[in-house]
């Protein structure tokens, strides 16, 4: 905490309880409302010399929080508002330093499949429209799996507008399932196998309508390693081959 460098207190006549204090210490000043009915907080501001601030917005007749705004000298932020029955927190906004905004969404109340449910978007600095339309979306199930997905996935200059990429990720953390899209329509989709993490099954869509569908066999059970169909756009088999 530090040592108090200089402090100003104010008290309700009526309950004697603080009514406001403000504190200066060494790197930061500190501003507190309290509740005069309760003596709980009911909103504190301190602002730091390093150009960091930290808004705390409390329930006053609990002195419960209830809201978080943290921010720093470059414009960054986390703003996180809790549950006031259970004190966790419910949502949180967040700006990054790879220009995404970030909103989590938790399941306090455990009333869905998940545990929490995030939107990441790219800013985009202007203030008509602040943020791009489609978000990257992760979400974390009950049961431990976690899906993602991620538009412009690649880093420039390999990146391709309209490209996208979901995931699945089974309770260990292993890829189980990938959807890879490109920005000409094409479709290519891989099911791995969750003990090995080894491609099990791959089926690319093209644009045109064709489909080419590979089966890898890793249990060892045929005399081919992979199995590849290749049909054309009304579903007729074209070819079929084997390594």
């Amino acid at each position: 905490m530090g040592a108090v460098l200089s402090q100003n207190l104010d008290y309700d006549v009526a309950t004697g309880h603080l009514d406001y204090v403000i504190r200066a210490y060494s790197d930061r000043q500190e501003a507190v409302d309290y509740n005069a009915g309760t003596g709980f907080a009911d909103f504190s501001v301190t602002s730091f010399k390093d150009g960091r601030t930290t808004v705390l917005d409390y329930e006053g007749t609990t002195g419960r929080l209830a809201y978080r705004l943290e921010t720093n000298s470059s414009g960054q932020y986390v703003a996180t508002s809790y549950d006031l029955a259970s004190g966790a927190a419910d949502y949180v906004i967040q700006s990054n330093l790879d220009g995404r905004q970030v909103s989590t969404d938790y399941d306090v109340a455990n009333t869905q499949d998940w545990a929490s449910f995030s939107l990441s978007y790219k800013l985009t600095g202007l203030p008509n429209r602040p943020t791009e339309s489609i978000p990257n979306v992760t979400i974390l199930y009950d049961d431990g799996r976690k899906y993602v997905f991620e538009q412009d996935y690649r880093p420039a200059p390999l990146s391709v507008p309209g490209e996208s990429r979901s995931m699945l990720f089974n309770p260990q953390g292993v890829l189980e399932y990938v959807t890879i899209r490109d920005g000409a329509g094409n479709r290519q989709e891989v099911d791995y196998d969750g003990s090995s993490g080894q491609i099990d099954y791959l089926v690319s869509h093209w644009a045109d309508g064709r489909m080419t569908a590979t089966d890898y066999d890793l249990a060892d059970q045929f005399a081919w390693n992979s199995y590849t169909v290749n049909y054309d756009a009304f579903g007729n088999v074209q070819s079929v081959t084997t390594t």
